[in-house]
């Protein structure tokens, strides 16, 4: 169970490891407005969940990837505010049970519940940071 317990907390970190190399890289990409820089107006999801993946397709194969996990990353995602990754209660329930310190080292993630009707509107809850 502890091991079990350190794979689940090391693939959560390393998750956001690669949403915040995302977020870091769009906003060195970032274009001038008015002489200031614009704001990244990346907006990254994050789920867990089951899976299913394989090539589809005979004369333009492609890799597509199905299953809960894909539609709790996309809800996250189209329902989050750009410059900004938005983790689904799940995950955040995953790595919190997974180690008794603190969630994780990124202070620019938020929780929310994955639809709109799941629970009353809140502010999103930071995962992590100060």
């Amino acid at each position: 169970a502890v091991g079990q317990a350190f794979g689940v907390r090391k693939a959560c970190l390393d998750s956001l490891g690669v949403a915040a190399t995302m977020l870091s890289a769009m906003g060195a990409g970032r274009s001038r407005i008015n002489g200031r820089l614009a704001p990244p107006r990346c907006r990254i999801g994050v789920g867990l969940g089951m899976v299913l993946a394989g090539t589809l397709g005979k004369l333009q194969p492609r890799f597509h990837v199905f299953g809960r996990g894909v539609r709790e990353a996309e809800e996250m995602e189209q329902s989050g505010m750009p410059g900004a990754v938005h983790v689904s209660p799940a995950f955040v329930a995953a790595l919190a049970s997974s180690s008794r310190a603190s969630p994780t080292p990124f202070p620019h993630f938020h929780s929310r519940p994955a639809s709109p009707g799941d629970a009353p509107p809140s502010p999103p809850s930071t995962v992590g940071g100060p």
